[in-house]
Parts: structure tokens; C-alpha cells; sequence
């Protein structure tokens, strides 16, 4: 019954979050549509949330799609916002509209919904939002139902130079190994190539401050 599934825990984590007290907002346990609403209702524009945590929320596709649009609607106060969890859900539609909302809207560079029953349908709706994100780098989709046929966006993503996106988990989905090591590898050039470029910049930086000091 919902009263026995909002628990005190959750309350408190309410009311936290309306009296803007907390950088990083967790909760582990079954979370309803009324508990998501109450949630999103009681952030203010001025919140300092830079974490989002739902851990075996066991949210279902009304749950979530009410979670997903109400912080995009909700994302004046999420200016902060870095990173968005949401784990162990139940949820079989992921629409393009709803998870383009927050990726457009919401400043997030961590994007985690493991074990939430996404399928190749789903995560290909996602990745054509992941064009229009300016700053997601990680996206942990471990323990899904996810195959090589619906990687072929966000592969390509990754390779871009420009685009922010550098790392996709997979593992625990239906991906080869080879996919997963692609993956990998991709990940870690991309790493290093944004690393060996921010070194050549500040070098740069260094030599103009020196040419100024003579």
C-alpha cells in the first residue's frame, strides 16, 4: 500500500530537499508515482543538489516518466546537478521525448540507470538524445537487455572529438565481448586524447604568460 511505501526515510529526504539542505540527495527502496511527485514538487529554483541517488527504486514506466520530466521541468533549481542514478526499475517504455527532456535540460555529466529492464528500443531512443547533451561523459546501463544492433549511435559519439560522450557500460547486457572491448578501448583513447589536450593547452597558456612577464 503507499503508505507503508512512504516511509519516514523518504519523508525526511522531502523535506531535506525543500529546505534546500543537501548537496546529495540518496534513497534506496521502492519509490511510487505520489512519492515522485511529492519529490520533485519540494525542489525550489535555488536547490544545491548535485547528486541524485535512487537506489531499487522499482519505479514503473508512470514512476519514472514522472521523474524524468518533472526534473526537466524542474531544471532552473538543477543548475548543479552532476549526477542522476536511478537503479533497479521496472520500466518498458523510455520514451525519446521524456529522456531527451533531461538530457537537454539538466547539466548532467553522469547518467546511471542500471538493472532497469532496457531493451535495444529504448536504449536507441536514448542515444539519439545523447547528440544534443553538451556535457554527459558516462552513461552505466550494466544489467540490461541491451545488444551490439543498438550501439551503433552511441559508438559514434564516442569517436567524435567534439561530442562530450566518453564511456558507455554494457556489461551484464547482451553485448559481445568484442563490443564491450570496443567500448573500452574507445573510452580510453578518448580519455587520453581530452588529457593530452588540456596538457598542450596549458602549455601553451604557460609559454604566452611568459612571453607577457618579459
Amino acid at each position: 500500500m503507499e503508505d507503508k511505501a512512504y516511509t519516514k526515510k523518504f519523508k525526511a529526504i522531502v523535506d531535506r530537499v525543500a529546505k534546500n539542505n543537501g548537496h546529495e540527495i540518496s534513497f534506496k527502496g521502492k519509490i511510487s508515482a505520489n512519492m515522485v511527485i511529492d519529490f520533485v514538487d519540494a525542489i525550489s529554483k535555488k536547490s544545491n543538489i548535485n547528486k541524485i541517488n535512487f537506489e531499487s527504486s522499482s519505479m514503473d514506466d508512470e514512476a519514472f516518466g514522472l521523474l524524468l520530466s518533472g526534473l526537466a521541468d524542474k531544471s532552473d533549481g538543477l543548475k548543479k546537478l552532476s549526477s542522476l542514478s536511478l537503479h533497479g526499475n521496472n520500466i518498458s517504455v523510455l520514451s525519446n521525448e521524456e529522456i531527451s527532456k533531461v538530457i537537454k535540460k539538466l547539466p548532467i555529466k553522469e547518467l546511471s540507470l542500471m538493472s532497469s529492464s532496457i531493451d535495444n528500443e529504448m536504449f536507441e531512443s536514448m542515444s539519439v538524445s545523447l547528440r544534443d547533451s553538451s556535457t554527459l561523459r558516462n552513461v552505466d546501463l550494466w544489467g540490461n537487455k541491451i545488444d551490439d544492433a543498438a550501439t551503433r549511435e552511441c559508438v559514434s559519439l564516442i569517436k567524435n572529438p567534439i561530442h562530450p560522450l566518453e564511456e558507455v557500460n554494457l556489461h551484464k547486457n547482451n553485448c559481445s565481448s568484442a563490443m564491450l572491448n570496443k567500448l573500452s578501448y574507445l573510452a580510453k583513447y578518448k580519455q587520453e586524447r581530452k588529457k593530452s589536450n588540456q596538457i598542450n593547452q596549458n602549455n601553451v597558456r604557460a609559454i604566452i604568460a611568459r612571453g607577457e612577464t618579459r
